[in-house]
């Protein structure tokens, strides 16, 4: 890890000799700014409703269903809860993305959706498994520090860019937190495993444990089933997760790490159902916009005390983000991405929901049905923590029931069994059950 920093640290040191401000440059960045802000904006604005009812759905939560969160549980006591803090925090993370996305001041709304996405994001981190969409967070803290609103600004002050700011080390510092959060997941893949874990059942056993989480989504293609491609591929993970931070740091080779990146993304999502979204919206910062045809409006440059400062927050962020890595920390707001890297055996305990009717006859319940009070993930964790004895049984049976029953359309009580099933089994038992459905 010392050398990979001190690598980074010798690379940058050598743009730190040249402090020209480079107009392409803030234009590239306030072109990302409005791509980035404009995501969240438009989410919000079409699923605003469905984030709220996400969280009245946590607030709602028994409390001895909380997890303890490495470090940072003690945010918990500092987020507020209610109908009206909720909604709050909502509005305010979609009039704050618009505010930031057409640069009504710029500063200020980027401020305000840091704040706000902390609470919407982080309130559910309580709960469950820890969903990483920290980035969302670390690039908007980026790009407040950063002269993104020098360029195409409904209402902002001229002073929006420093005198000798660089803006292309804010590009490098988004392209080495993205590295930072795919090397760790792999140097820990090799860590326990050793090369073996793209060569052996591991990834095998990874993919059959992530499909059981969802047993009602169903693979494009049947890779399992092809050791050999199985293996190219969980070679290509190791070489792609070890190799992306020190791409990014030449001109050279960043356009050969920005497809690998794209690769992998839709390739965990054709075949895990993991979609990094942000992640992958991320790689438009590798698009060189000065060779579009994109017309641009310059505004004088003057002096801004904090982009002049900008250095040690973002130092701190990256050493931050390292650090947790390093450590195998998985926490929130900080934290190490999913590394994979443990050995799954084929044998899984799960959890099955029956319903019951007034005549006492059973009938099993989809756990799709499930899934739209609770994320699949999360329920997955929960029953994870309470086959481990790390959550009261009776507890998480009593909230599942409160949630089920809380729909007027569901009146049955439902009643919840252990079952042990051998992974590909499974697969196989539920590839026939939507063949037959279909």
């Amino acid at each position: 890890m010392v050398v990979i920093m001190g690598f980074i640290l010798l690379r940058n040191r050598s743009s730190r000799l040249n402090l020209v401000t480079s107009l392409e440059n803030t234009k590239n960045l306030s072109i990302f700014r409005i791509l980035f802000f404009g995501f969240f904006a438009i989410g919000g604005l079409f699923h605003g409703s469905v984030m709220i009812e996400e969280l009245d759905t946590f607030q709602s939560l028994d409390p001895a269903l909380r997890i303890e969160v490495p470090l940072f549980n003690w945010v918990w006591h500092l987020l507020p809860e209610g109908w009206f803090w909720v909604r709050f925090f909502v509005v305010l993370l979609v009039v704050s993305s618009i505010g930031a996305c057409l640069g009504i001041k710029t500063r200020y709304s980027i401020l305000a959706f840091i704040i706000s996405s902390c609470y919407v994001l982080g309130y559910p981190q309580f709960f469950g498994k820890i969903n990483h969409n920290h980035h969302i967070i670390w690039i908007a803290a980026i790009l407040y520090f950063s002269p993104c609103g020098r360029h195409y600004c409904i209402i902002e002050k001229r002073s929006v860019a420093a005198k000798n700011a660089n803006p292309q080390r804010y590009f490098k510092t988004i392209w080495t937190m993205m590295g930072l959060i795919y090397f760790f997941p792999g140097f820990w893949k090799v860590w326990t495993s050793g090369f073996e874990w793209g060569l052996s059942q591991h990834l095998q056993n990874q993919l059959l444990y992530k499909w059981a989480q969802n047993p009602d989504w169903t693979v494009p293609f049947p890779i399992h089933e092809y050791p050999f491609l199985l293996s190219c591929g969980g070679l290509f993970v190791l070489f792609f997760e070890l190799s992306f931070i020190f791409f990014v740091q030449f001109k050279r080779t960043r356009s050969f790490a920005a497809i690998t990146a794209l690769f992998f993304h839709l390739t965990t999502w054709l075949f895990m159902d993991i979609f990094f979204v942000v992640m992958t919206l991320c790689l438009l910062t590798f698009i060189p916009w000065k060779r579009t045809n994109i017309q641009y409006s310059d505004i004088r440059l003057e002096k801004d005390r904090l982009i002049r400062r900008s250095k040690l927050p973002v130092v701190i962020l990256l050493f931050g983000i390292a650090l947790f890595g390093i450590f195998k920390i998985n926490s929130w707001p900080l934290s190490i991405y999913p590394t994979f890297d443990s050995t799954l055996s084929r044998k899984h305990t799960m959890f099955k929901y029956f319903t019951v009717d007034q005549n006492g006859h059973n009938q099993e319940l989809q756990r799709s049905e499930l899934f739209k009070l609770i994320p699949p993930e999360k329920l997955w964790q929960m029953e994870q923590d309470v086959i481990s004895g790390q959550i009261n049984e009776s507890s998480f049976s009593d909230q599942i029931q409160k949630l089920y029953k809380s729909k007027e359309t569901n009146t049955s009580d439902l009643k919840i069994k252990r079952s042990n099933l051998e992974l590909l089994e499974q697969k196989k038992s539920n590839e026939n059950q939507n063949n037959r459905e279909i």
